[in-house]
């Protein structure tokens, strides 16, 4: 299942959509003029329950308000997530069996830690890893890399979920990252929040009998590029298709729309 929709011009009038330009037009100026927050990371399935990622180990509070995804025990789930800028580095999946803020889930000691996965609470570790520059402090322990350092890249992270069933449960993703600019001032790898990790979080029930949430319907995908090691859970890089939901491209689309039915509206009233 897809959530969002094309939008179709065709089975509009072109009066409706003269009346519609002034509306069309103030939305995509107002798109240029206010441009949307920039994360690094996003989890779009399970949506992401925390607001602030640069808090651990799940925002800053608001992790209770969050959507909760019904999944089910011991099935296999494809976290979807989007590196809106791009770092080298890193993901981690944690799995939390029982809470309601999110405060449990250990940190993160450093750049190269590889926790066990065990099924439970690390469902994977090390995933679809990035070098960065000579120099940096992790830079041995990312090669040979799996993907780019670049920003606005869909990747699918496959885990297999606990089999047990669970009200208050959660998962973690977290970017690990380790290029130059994530070292303290001497040389070594800085664990802060929003310096060298981000953080995002979220709600999730296990159960057998109850409706499962579907996911976000992620378009077809590749594997991982041949000879690569996936580290320790499986990684799947997305290439966008299909109908836009949003985003720049969706919002151009409309700025264009909009400007167009404004100069036809202008040359009709000279």
């Amino acid at each position: 299942m897809r959530y969002g929709s094309c939008f179709d011009t065709s089975i509009m009038k072109a009066s409706s959509l003269t009346r519609l330009a002034p509306i069309l037009a103030a939305s995509a100026l107002s798109w240029i003029a206010i441009p949307s927050a920039e994360a690094h990371i996003d989890v779009n399935f399970p949506i992401h329950a925390n607001s602030n990622q640069k808090t651990g180990p799940c925002g800053n509070g608001d992790f209770e308000q969050g959507m909760v995804t019904t999944l089910a025990p011991g099935s296999e789930l494809a976290i979807q997530i989007k590196e809106t800028v791009g770092h080298p580095g890193h993901f981690r999946v944690m799995f939390d069996p029982d809470t309601t803020d999110g405060l449990d889930f250990p940190p993160q000691a450093a750049c190269d830690e590889m926790l066990t996965v065990d099924g439970l609470t690390v469902l994977a570790d090390g995933l679809i890893p990035a070098s960065g520059p000579v120099g940096s402090s992790c830079y041995d322990f990312h090669l040979p890399s799996e993907r780019n350092a670049v920003g606005g890249v869909d990747y699918v992270l496959n885990v297999t979920l606990p089999d047990m069933e669970c009200e208050n449960c959660a998962i973690q993703v977290t970017q690990v990252m380790t290029d130059i600019g994530k070292q303290d001032a001497n040389g070594n790898w800085d664990p802060t929040g929003g310096k060298g990790i981000y953080f995002r979080c979220s709600r999730i029930r296990l159960s057998n009998t109850a409706p499962m949430t579907p996911d976000a319907g992620a378009p077809d995908a590749a594997g991982p590029a041949a000879g690569s090691d996936a580290g320790t859970g499986s990684t799947t890089p997305v290439n966008g298709g299909g109908c836009s939901t949003g985003g720049a491209s969706g919002s151009a689309g409309l700025l264009l729309l909009g400007l167009g039915f404004l100069a036809i509206r202008r040359r009709r009233s000279i």
